[in-house]
């Protein structure tokens, strides 16, 4: 799977937000090791994602 990297960093920058003061909610392991990446707080719901399969935060 590819990080969104490229998401999240557009996000934060059309918000004008750093980073570290974002916690990223998501389920999908693309989208959370995105946030990850460019220095988001995590929080992954086991929605669509197995439980134990969400990345260790």
């Amino acid at each position: 799977m590819t990080a969104r990297v490229d998401v999240c960093r557009l996000s934060l920058d059309r918000f004008g937000l750093p980073a570290h003061r974002v916690l990223f909610v998501d389920d999908a392991e693309p989208n959370v090791l995105g946030a990850r990446a460019v220095g988001c707080g995590l929080c992954c719901t086991p929605t669509a994602t197995p439980p134990g399969q969400c990345p260790p935060t």
